[in-house]
């Protein structure tokens, strides 16, 4: 399933800190608006993302609505128990829905600031509709990149004449 592809060392490093930064601010908005009570806080739509084995963790939350001058939208990631907090939403109807990892677009619901709202996730049927969801950019990011030791014949998945740079020169479309 594509949750399980793995990703380069750095951009790994980079996503795990800035998944632990997320995760933490929507727990310190959540607890903030659950202590303040239900209404107390118009200006957020909080809830779970769910999914067919449970709580939905790394799904991005998007909310998005016309009712102001331009189009806004606003999304953030769930936590490891699928919690997600849309803060300092201004007034309006939103089309609440989730994107992840594997899945398709939920169906979107309608919300509005104050709101608590639990998304069902939806499962691709098949690698390639999850594909359809995400821009080529965001696959190459997820490439594994070989380590220079692998090159000059040692990996013998990698033609022996090539280095990794010519090898990043064609990843990066410079060959």
């Amino acid at each position: 399933m594509l949750h399980d592809m793995r990703l380069p060392n750095v951009y790994e490093h980079l996503m795990r800190h800035a998944g632990l930064l997320a995760a933490s601010l929507a727990l310190a908005i959540a607890s903030t608006a659950c202590s303040a009570g239900p209404g107390m806080d118009d200006g957020v739509i909080s809830g779970t993302v769910q999914g067919d084995n449970g709580p939905e963790a790394g799904v991005w939350d998007i909310a998005e609505t016309n009712d102001l001058d331009v189009r806004y939208i606003k999304s953030v990631v769930t936590d490891d128990e699928g919690r997600y907090v849309v803060p300092d939403l201004p007034s309006g109807s939103y089309d609440v829905w989730a994107r992840g990892y594997g899945l398709v677009d939920s169906a979107k619901s309608t919300a509005s600031p104050g709101d608590l709202l639990t998304i069902s996730a939806t499962p691709a049927p098949t690698p390639a509709d999850a594909a359809q969801y995400y821009p080529a950019i965001h696959w190459y990011s997820m490439l594994n990149i070989p380590a220079k030791e692998e090159f000059g014949g040692a990996n013998p998945r990698i033609q022996s004449g090539v280095t990794q740079t010519s090898w990043l020169n064609g990843m990066r479309s410079n060959g």
